[in-house]
């Protein structure tokens, strides 16, 4: 496995980023293509991943790759798999609420929240860069939720300010586990780190599905399709080659690629599902990538 690592070349691994963003974006595409409920939705998409993964991960325990992992390790992988199980809840709920540009955009938020929490928790003082970013994320979140109502009515309509809201709550999730994530990752090997996440988010929804009155089971073989795709083309190999990617390159240049995923996503809605954007959107869009990138930057 070191000949391997070693060999990834920058050019490589801006490859690898590419292509996982690109894989991550079909995601809320694959969500509503499934019809099942936002629960049953995230289920399947890390149920069906977590053999695939196993198999990926048992070359290295037979090359004797080191797979340590202490018990707060484990705790911080557990707490990970917890944020993420309910990150996808949270965002598959909003798919249905809002349109699919709105939901990324919200949900690439979540960088800024992470730095806004080492702030708050960690006493890592703010540079200016951080508020002007968090100032142009509010304003452009603002625009995205004045331009989908088409106008200031949109104020009013409760189904509207809820799916931003939804969406805005499973950003916060989405921090809160590269964060648990990032703990866990100090004090235990990859492999089982992610092992244990995944199973934890698995088993963490399946009271969730229990409880849901949404649509459980998939219906005909374009659902089942979708779902396979989740978990293979957007758990396994989006998640994975952007975590490769993301390791090997400049964290400035890793982070403005990353601001491709939601724009692929409106894009890949406007075709597939006709949900067009308007001025407002546009500019919404515009602000909040503008806030993400500055408030990222050192």
């Amino acid at each position: 496995m070191a000949s391997l690592s070693m060999s990834v070349t920058p050019s490589r691994a801006l490859v690898q980023l590419t292509v996982g963003i690109f894989c991550l974006a079909f995601s809320p595409v694959l969500v509503r293509i499934a019809d099942v409920g936002p629960v049953a939705a995230a289920f399947y998409r890390l149920l069906l991943a977590q053999p695939v993964l196993v198999l990926l991960l048992l070359p290295r325990v037979h090359s004797g790759e080191p797979l340590d992992c202490s018990w707060c390790g484990r705790f911080w992988a557990w707490l990970s798999g917890v944020f993420l199980a309910l990150n996808l809840v949270l965002w598959n709920q909003s798919l249905s609420l809002i349109s699919v540009a709105n939901a990324s955009l919200i949900d690439s938020l979540a960088p800024l929240f992470i730095t806004l929490f080492a702030w708050l928790v960690m006493g890592e003082r703010p540079s200016n860069k951080l508020a002007i970013g968090m100032l142009l994320a509010v304003l452009g979140t603002v625009l995205l939720i004045v331009g989908e109502g088409g106008g200031l009515a949109s104020i009013h309509n409760s189904r509207l300010l809820m799916g931003h809201a939804v969406a805005l709550v499973g950003a916060l999730l989405y921090a809160a586990y590269f964060l648990a994530l990032q703990q866990a990752l100090r004090r235990g090997a990859f492999p089982r780190i992610m092992l244990a996440s995944g199973l934890a988010a698995t088993v963490t929804l399946v009271p969730l599905m229990l409880l849901s009155s949404a649509a459980f089971w998939p219906h005909g073989w374009m659902a089942w399709v979708a779902l396979g795709c989740m978990a293979l083309l957007v758990h396994c190999a989006g998640q994975g080659l952007v975590g490769k990617g993301f390791a090997k390159l400049p964290a400035a240049t890793a982070s403005l690629l990353l601001l491709m995923q939601p724009v692929v996503s409106a894009l890949l809605a406007w075709g597939i599902f006709s949900e067009s954007l308007g001025v407002l959107q546009i500019a919404g869009a515009g602000v909040v990538l503008a806030g993400i990138y500055w408030g990222g930057k050192k």
